[in-house]
């Protein structure tokens, strides 16, 4: 920093932080004082007119050494804010690091007293995401996700995330026949403990119930009877009797730069009771290849307190839940819907509309 009253060339330098590379204003000698904090007079072009007193006017003539008008202060003490110690200064083009700075927040703001921001300007807040949209507010970068920007990208269709830009969502698990038979109604109930494919199913009895060929699936409500399915005819029913463990679960091979794994399901929750002695519960695994778990506690849970005494409703993506897998060693993994029931209080947990997808950036 220049010293106050400090020429050069015959010019008066600004006391303050040295002339910065984003933004600068050279005062001619004619210029006289700059604003005051408050009520300073006008001073005259040979100084004699600005007064030392803080507050109010600009001087128009006032030197900076107190003898006219002033930045602020009192008595021209340049010591003082702004004219003394500054936080930092602009030593750095563009959005590159200034002194008195930090990675957080690298540009020296020089427009009035000098504070460290994250941007000036939108070219600031280029965050290599393809897909967002990047801007500067009141020196903060803001950062807004945009699928319109997919269209083109490496990854299709629409679908950016912030983090990763444009992404393509695959589907492993849907109601066809082609994509896993999410809703149980393409292939034999054999009635032997196994349903359709290519689901597995671990059970002593039929996990797989047409409801449109009898009076209704009649869960513990006993006179609610869940007369329909979710989706087409059929039902995943899980649990029903006590002291038992059922599991339905199918393999699924990820593509290659899966991010993403996303599992959602209808569920109807049917209990004889929502007390916490009720230990019915019914849980999503993500398992590897021979059915170890990928992590230490499920996707998803819910018990018998979670469940309905009175209704027999279905809730929409009553399962809705998203897991990282960009880190799994071996893109063979298990989707497994498991169901723990106690020695009491019956519980039935329905399931339909099974849809398991990916979000993919190749």
């Amino acid at each position: 920093m220049l010293p106050c009253g400090f020429l050069a060339l015959g010019i008066p330098i600004a006391c303050g932080p040295l002339l910065g590379l984003d933004e600068y204003v050279v005062e001619e000698a004619a210029s006289g004082g700059s604003p005051g904090s408050g009520g300073g007079a006008a001073g005259s072009p040979d100084g004699g007119g600005g007064t030392t007193s803080t507050g109010g006017a600009a001087g128009t003539g006032g030197k900076r050494d107190g003898s006219g008008g002033h930045m602020g202060g009192s008595g021209g003490d340049c010591s003082a804010e702004p004219c003394g110690p500054v936080e930092c200064v602009d030593t750095a083009p563009g959005a590159q690091l200034d002194d008195g700075c930090d990675e957080a927040a690298p540009i020296c703001d020089e427009r009035g007293i000098p504070t460290c921001v994250q941007c000036l300007r939108a070219v600031d807040c280029d965050d290599g995401i393809e897909c967002t949209v990047d801007r500067c507010e009141e020196g903060v970068c803001v950062s807004t996700p945009s699928d319109a920007l997919c269209g083109t990208g490496t990854c299709q269709p629409e679908l950016c995330d912030s983090d990763l830009g444009c992404l393509q969502e695959l589907t492993l698990i849907d109601d066809t026949a082609m994509y896993g038979n999410g809703s149980f109604e393409h292939g034999a109930i054999d009635g032997n403990g196994q349903g359709p494919p290519p689901w597995t199913y671990n059970a002593a009895w039929n996990l797989v119930y047409d409801c449109a060929e009898t009076d209704g699936c009649q869960g513990a409500l006993g006179a609610n009877l869940l007369t329909r399915a979710s989706h087409g005819a059929r039902v995943l029913w899980m649990a029903g009797v006590n002291d038992h463990v059922d599991d339905t679960s199918q393999h699924l091979t990820l593509p290659a730069g899966a991010r993403v794994l996303r599992v959602r399901a209808d569920t109807s929750l049917q209990t004889e009771s929502a007390t916490p002695t009720n230990e019915d519960v019914l849980e999503v695994w993500l398992l590897d290849a021979v059915g170890a778990p990928l992590q230490p506690t499920p996707l998803w849970r819910r018990t018998a307190e979670d469940a309905s005494t009175d209704s027999s409703a279905w809730t929409t993506d009553g399962i809705d839940v998203d897991v990282d897998v960009s880190t799994l060693t071996s893109p063979e993994v298990r989707i497994s819907f498991r169901s723990f029931t106690d020695d009491s209080s019956i519980t039935d947990f329905f399931l339909d509309r099974i849809r398991v997808t990916t979000l993919v950036c190749q």
